[in-house]
């Protein structure tokens, strides 16, 4: 009974985990973009061009940060592996507090 108890909380705290990892949750914009982008200032550009096709304000400002409908993001990009050697590169916005 103990093992399952252990083995039902390692599997629910491992999907609340890979949750925050990829970017779902609140005062977070989360973009999976066509390209897989190895160049940081290529991402930047295709991430604001994005948002701008979105129908939303954005302005890059530097230092990773973005201005999106008047609020202050943080620009994140974890790489997710799928099958390796396949990945998805996904662009996270947090909200600055």
């Amino acid at each position: 009974m103990l093992y399952l108890f252990l083995t039902l909380a390692t599997f629910v705290l491992s999907i609340f985990l890979l949750n925050l990892y990829f970017g779902y949750g609140k005062n977070k914009i989360s973009l999976t973009l066509n390209d897989h982008y190895k160049n940081y200032s290529d991402h930047i550009k295709a991430t604001e061009k994005e948002l701008q096709n979105q129908g939303r304000d954005a302005e890059y400002l530097g230092k990773g940060r973005f201005v999106v409908d008047g609020e202050v993001y943080l620009f994140s990009s974890p790489t997710i592996p799928i099958f390796p050697p396949a990945f998805m590169q996904r662009t996270v916005l947090i909200k600055k507090k």
